[in-house]
């Protein structure tokens, strides 16, 4: 029934009833999820002319709708999936004639599928179809070759950049800007199989549309880091989750650039690597860097001073500069450290910092939800006496005045 090529997806419930021989993909995936990263095999597959069978216990809710969706969209007639919940089984091929029609069941035929008892098949967390990707059009030094707009606001020079790489490199898929990919509905089934093609010769980078609640992604991004698939996705500052929830996903990096500058360093970076990276893009750009290569972990000091160090995010690195310039008015020689890797913070430079004088943690929102308690966690207990964080009030905005007030109060008890 499945001549050549033949992948398999299947529920963990379910691996007795699968010969001995056969490997299967994303172990331990619920079944919906299955179905989902399965649509990204398919797409690969498609080119090769193989087919992916997907052996699940039921088809309702969860992202099944959004897979057949995904799959009808992409015109994936070589997915299948088995429904083994019956005796005989149940073999799905889900299609549509139109994208805009109602998803539904075609092509049904019933098949056998009983549990053997021997063996459960072999098992890969992740499939590697191909070498870890180079875009060669990214040269080296991790110096963007693109031309860089410096007064662009970081999501506009983030859009510039994958532009022109897409231009040169066919394996880039920039899913935002792609004919087909940008007209499916964003879901957590595209998620799924987009981070499945980063398996497949793939880099695929998804500016994801502004808006976009991340909070509700956490346990597909742990299930994507963890296999290690290099999915690079740029979202709004605003829509990121607390460091708390980001720090608690495992295989992810978590950045945040602060102008178009520092946006290319990241891409430039982020983009010829296979690390699962997410990039936060502030609204507005707090134009600080020209053009230096960005290494994973890191972040730029913007200022020194021996008074105290004020360390920021980019997102608070415009108060922070401003806050600084109120304190060396007032003859307070104050650094700004910029933290551009939120996960995890540099904490090498921070403790360095901390070691030679105050260090205030100013942070976008609720400090005790934001970088500070990460930071905190760097700093060992003699340092922490000479540690402080201060963060916006639910429904306030944080000031530079606010920022050197607290300065000035953590000198004078240091």
């Amino acid at each position: 029934m499945f001549p050549g090529r033949l992948r398999i997806f299947c529920d963990e419930r379910l691996t007795a009833a699968l010969p001995a021989e056969c490997t299967r993909e994303w172990v331990g995936l619920a079944s919906d999820a299955l179905a989902a990263a399965a649509c990204g095999a398919a797409v690969a597959e498609a080119e090769r002319g193989g087919r992916v069978l997907v052996v699940v216990r039921d088809i309702d809710g969860g992202m099944f709708a959004e897979a057949a969706t995904l799959a009808g969209r992409l015109r994936l007639d070589n997915l299948h999936v088995v429904l083994a919940a019956d005796e005989p089984a149940l073999l799905v091929r889900f299609g549509r004639d139109a994208s805009d029609l109602p998803w539904g069941q075609t092509s049904t035929t019933t098949v056998s599928l009983t549990p053997t008892g021997v063996g459960h098949g072999s098992a890969v967390d992740s499939y590697r179809g191909a070498p870890p990707v180079h875009l060669a059009a990214l040269g080296l030094g991790g110096v963007p070759p693109w031309p860089i707009d410096a007064a662009a606001a970081p999501r506009a020079a983030a859009h510039a950049a994958l532009a022109w790489l897409s231009e040169r490199e066919p394996r880039l898929l920039a899913v935002h800007s792609d004919a087909v990919w940008s007209r499916i509905p964003d879901s957590l089934a595209k998620l799924f199989a987009l981070a499945h093609l980063c398996s497949e010769g793939r880099r695929v980078a998804w500016l994801v549309p502004d808006g976009t609640r991340m909070l509700g992604w956490l346990d597909a991004l742990s299930d994507i880091g963890a296999r290690g698939l290099g999915l690079k996705l740029l979202v709004a500052s605003a829509a990121l989750p607390s460091i708390d929830h980001l720090s608690a996903i495992a295989g992810w990096w978590v950045t945040e650039p602060a102008d178009a500058s520092e946006v290319g360093a990241v891409l430039a970076q982020t983009l010829d690597t296979e690390d699962s990276m997410i990039i936060a893009l502030p609204r507005a750009a707090a134009q600080a860097h020209r053009g230096a290569p960005w290494s994973p972990g890191s972040g730029r000091w913007i200022a020194t001073g021996d008074a105290i160090t004020l360390a920021c995010r980019a997102s608070s690195l415009a108060s922070a500069i401003s806050a600084r310039e109120l304190l060396d008015a007032a003859g307070i020689a104050a650094g700004v450290y910029q933290c551009t890797s939120l996960v995890p913070v540099p904490g090498h430079d921070l403790a360095t910092a901390a070691a030679r004088g105050p260090l205030l943690v100013v942070d976008v929102d609720d400090a005790s939800r934001g970088i500070a308690r990460a930071i905190a966690g760097e700093l060992g207990g003699d340092r922490r006496a000479r540690f402080d964080a201060i963060g916006a009030a639910p429904g306030s905005e944080l000031t530079a005045a606010d920022i050197a007030q607290a300065a000035r109060a953590l000198i004078a008890r240091s």
